[in-house]
């Protein structure tokens, strides 16, 4: 008779503040890994402040000391929230202590990395709409995305955008910030508009099959998925040009521009953010509101 999930082999998880592990920052050291000068972002913090660690890290035992293989950043949001809690209960880690040789070791701290994908945008979206169904709860939602609640926002207009506008975002014909250029607009006028923009681009439009799902195959990932580009085929600036709207942001400069206005409306000034890979609650800008704040 086969064993069941309960009735097969256990390995032991130790739950241990990340405060007595050691995250190697040696160049010398074998398990040396470079991105161990990068702070995890805020976004990652908050999830794992608000969920905890889930998933266990894993960790060698070397002269005496716990060091981290595999976890680095889970450590380090780990250590950055009881930094912030103090006299509270702290967060722990839970750990599989695992043995081997150097170079075994090693190659499982790098292939937990290499073999890691990012989401699509058409994955992310997905997400971040069942995310909400579950929760009703933009702060909760971004936590778990590692985004801000107003970037959560401008992922669940995606759903109000016509298919033909999905598909094309999904398959990289135009990008997030010039999809929701069309946001707003009369439905048949997406489409119109859109398929003038991808005939002057030389793009041919897809077949809007995403009745009933705002996820299109095409875009599920996998061998299926489309080729990407580095930049889409239909630029933010030529949707504002296209439907009349005053040309906007064109390089660097005037994105800083920009951010430096007091006056900017929040959820735009997220978008900037976020277009800089930068954490929206950046201090070089001007804070944002809190999300209750802003209706």
């Amino acid at each position: 008779m086969a064993k069941t999930a309960f009735e097969a082999p256990r390995s032991n998880v130790f739950m241990l503040l990340p405060e007595e592990l050691t995250i190697v920052d040696d160049k010398a050291h074998w398990l040396y890994d470079p991105r161990v000068q990068v702070p995890p972002d805020e976004g990652f913090v908050a999830d794992i402040e608000h969920r905890g660690i889930v998933q266990p890290i894993v960790v060698v035992k070397e002269d005496g000391k716990t060091l981290v293989v595999v976890g680095r950043r889970r450590v380090g949001a780990a250590r950055i929230i009881n930094e912030r809690r103090k006299g509270q209960e702290p967060i722990r880690v839970p750990c599989w202590i695992r043995k081997g040789d150097e170079a075994a070791l090693y190659e499982v701290a790098v292939a937990e990395n290499v073999h890691r994908r990012n989401d699509s945008i058409a994955e992310t979206v997905e997400k971040a709409t069942r995310l909400m169904n579950l929760t009703g709860d933009p702060k909760r939602a971004a936590a778990a995305l590692g985004r801000s609640p107003s970037q959560v926002q401008q992922l669940l207009k995606v759903n109000e955008l016509h298919k033909s506008v999905r598909v094309a975002l999904y398959e990289n014909k135009i990008g997030l910030v010039a999809a929701l250029q069309f946001h707003g607009m009369p439905l048949p006028e997406q489409a119109a508009a859109l398929q003038k923009l991808l005939e002057a681009a030389g793009e041919q439009s897809s077949p809007a099959a995403v009745v009933g799902s705002p996820l299109p195959a095409v875009a599920a990932g996998g061998a299926s998925s489309p080729r990407v580009r580095k930049r889409p085929a239909v630029s933010g600036k030529k949707v504002q040009e296209s439907l009349g709207k005053q040309s906007g942001v064109r390089g660097l400069k005037e994105i800083e521009e920009r951010l430096a206005v007091k006056t900017l409306p929040p959820d735009y000034r997220s978008a900037l953010l976020w277009v800089l890979y930068r954490d929206t609650k950046d201090a070089s800008a001007p804070a944002l509101k809190p999300f209750e704040a802003r209706g």
